[in-house]
């Protein structure tokens, strides 16, 4: 028999005895799942080689083809930036110019003097600058392209905010322009058989129609969609000046005329259901999207000084005596009637109308007018050379600098 002594150590070694237990780490593959993985990990590299090896063969046998200009084109409709909602901008540097002409564009600031067209960001830096060479630029903006064109000169450019898009030649001098959100633009150009010429392109740059005119053409319109025109245009009966307004579709050859006695015509614009307005030097006349005349008024004063047009609304300044020392301003809705009217006893050197409010300059004091709320004034610069509108607020553009009108802290004066 076992000693005491030798059963306890046995009992010991049967406690101490090791185990080996194996755990898995890591996580059993499924041989299914795999098997699919390896399929598309394999068509994915033959698509790509296919890819390489198409780019490689065009290239190669359509090198001739290939040029700037098609990939521009191509890069023409690659723009996706989306505008900055209620940005202020900060102070916005450039040289003075003795010519210059803004307006907004996607939020940024357009800008064209007579050597470079730049777009600046809310910032105040550039984005991109491009060269030009324009005695009088003129910029006219919209959803899809800005214009600028040489007032007076033959040339013309479209500009996306990365690229400039379309750069084009007139044979005769251009004298006004207008741009639609959809893309399209009309010219209007002196002509040799008849005054004037108003040629409308597509969003593309084709020609899409041309609109001879023996009277003098002053300004022209397109709907926002682009498929809309008015044309502004005026001649001399006896003593006075007939503004004639005449509108319809490129895509139709039927259109609409109507008259303005007595007066001539500033200019013209769509609002964004399409119905449209026309501002003379006396008169102001509002149509429907079918051109009919809906309602025409008469100015008082001596003479209009200011006129600006938002999506829905036309603002105008008139003189209220003959040394301008008083001026009046009045917003007209889309159908005629008067929604705001406010007097200042100074000469207004500038005014805007934005979505929201009105927006007038005089005397280093910036106004802004809303329907529900009082007026506001600021100090600005003494020499303002344009009012910019944008989101809720408005820039001042002076002569080396532009600021925004009405900073979040400013609480009036």
């Amino acid at each position: 028999m076992k000693s005491e002594k030798a059963k306890n150590n046995e009992e010991k070694l049967s406690r101490s005895q090791k185990i080996n237990i194996e755990v898995e780490n890591g996580v059993r593959a499924n041989p299914y799942y795999l098997k699919v993985a390896k399929r598309y990990r394999t068509a994915k590299l033959l698509s790509l080689a296919a890819l390489i090896l198409y780019l490689i063969s065009m290239l190669v046998m359509h090198r001739a083809q290939i040029t700037y200009e098609n990939l521009v084109y191509l890069a023409k409709d690659l723009d996706t930036d989306v505008e900055a909602e209620d940005a202020l901008f900060e102070e916005i540097k450039y040289d003075e110019s003795r010519k210059m002409s803004a307006a907004m564009y996607k939020g940024r600031l357009a800008l064209a003097t007579t050597t470079s067209f730049t777009l600046y960001n809310s910032t105040g830096a550039i984005e991109r600058t491009f060269k030009i060479s324009m005695e009088n630029p003129k910029v006219v903006s919209g959803d899809k392209y800005v214009l600028v064109y040489d007032v007076g000169g033959t040339t013309y450019s479209l500009y996306t905010t990365i690229l400039c898009a379309h750069s084009g030649q007139t044979q005769y001098t251009l004298q006004g322009a207008a741009v639609s959100d959809s893309g399209s633009y009309a010219l209007i150009t002196r002509a040799r058989e008849n005054r004037y010429n108003v040629t409308i392109y597509d969003s593309n740059f084709r020609e899409l129609t041309k609109i001879f005119k023996d009277k003098y053409v002053m300004d022209v319109a397109l709907s926002s969609d682009g498929t809309g025109y008015a044309v502004a245009s005026c001649e001399m009966a006896g003593t006075s000046a007939v503004t004639e307004i005449m509108s319809g579709r490129y895509d139709s050859e039927s259109t609409s005329v109507a008259t303005v006695d007595d007066s001539l015509p500033f200019e013209v614009s769509f609002f964004s259901d399409g119905s449209f307005c026309a501002v003379g030097d006396n008169a102001i006349a509002f149509f429907g999207g079918d051109g009919e005349k809906i309602s025409e008024r008469r100015f008082d004063g001596y003479g209009v000084t200011g006129v600006s047009f938002s999506s829905g609304a036309v603002m105008i300044t008139e003189s209220r005596n003959v040394v301008d020392t008083k001026n009046s301003v009045t917003v007209f809705s889309r159908d005629g009637s008067e929604v705001l009217t406010a007097s200042v006893y100074a000469k207004i050197s500038a005014c805007a109308l934005g979505d929201t409010a009105a927006y007038f300059a005089y005397d280093g004091t910036l106004t802004r007018y809303t329907v529900s709320a009082e007026p506001v004034s600021v100090t600005c610069p003494k020499i303002v050379k344009m009012l910019v509108p944008y989101s809720d607020n408005v820039l001042v553009m002076g002569q080396t600098s532009a600021v925004t009108g009405f900073p979040a802290s400013s609480d009036g004066e």
